[in-house]
């Protein structure tokens, strides 16, 4: 049974993530918080499996409840909703602990997704590849917040999403997530893929990516992994 706790300071935001999360998962446990305060006394009293942080609340910034959390319960997975696009907080979010980040605006298509995606699991190296201009650092557009898991014999052995925004629909995410699996399947794949996506990446690029393009930048960061695993092999 999925058990939830959402901070945000709107009561009508607050309502409005509680149904969507609600019609996605029938039998969950939902608790709402309006202040940060709130929200840490419920984390240090209950035993949640997910936390839904507004980045902005009256008492106490999100980063740093965020920050707090990761020290208190460093492996409850926390999700940032946000009225700010993702170039603006999104890849600090990350850095700081965030299992991902949704803008307001996409909650209602993708938040249920982003809550299903698998957590990473204790000792999953976490990294970020980012390309392209500045503009296109946004994390929901080109920047690919994913894990990768290396056993004893350093084998890669798998890739999975850690952010919930990495795409513009639940369709293109779906199609990421397939990308990943089938470059796993196919090392070599993942190479040649990421060899093709050298290069910058143009403001164009940014606002127009497709799902075709979201492959390319998967397919980069997963030849990063390959790259990194076989220079520590030879090291």
């Amino acid at each position: 049974m999925l058990r939830v706790v959402i901070a945000d300071d709107h009561p009508v935001v607050l309502r409005g993530l509680k149904e969507i999360l609600s019609e996605g998962f029938d039998a969950a446990i939902i608790d709402l918080a309006s202040t940060g305060y709130e929200l840490m006394n419920n984390v240090q009293k209950n035993q949640y499996d997910l936390v839904l942080l507004d980045i902005s609340l009256p008492d106490l910034n999100g980063l740093e409840i965020l920050k707090e959390i990761r020290k208190k319960k460093p492996k409850l997975p926390v999700l940032i909703i946000s009225m700010y696009p993702e170039e603006e907080y999104a890849l600090r979010a990350i850095k700081a602990g965030a299992q991902g980040y949704l803008t307001k605006r996409s909650a209602s298509d993708e938040l249920v997704l982003a809550v299903r995606i698998p957590v990473p699991e204790p000792g999953t190296h976490q990294a970020f590849y980012k390309v392209g201009t500045r503009r296109a650092q946004s994390i929901a557009k080109v920047s690919l917040a994913a894990c990768a898991r290396v056993d004893s014999a350093r084998v890669l052995r798998h890739v999975r999403f850690a952010a919930g925004s990495v795409a513009a629909t639940p369709v293109l995410l779906r199609a990421s997530q397939l990308a990943a699996e089938e470059c796993l399947l196919r090392p070599e794949l993942a190479s040649r893929v990421g060899d093709a996506a050298a290069g910058e990446v143009t403001p164009i690029d940014d606002v127009r990516s497709t799902a075709a393009y979201r492959r390319i930048v998967l397919g980069r960061l997963v030849a990063r992994f390959l790259r990194e695993l076989a220079e520590k092999q030879h090291g």
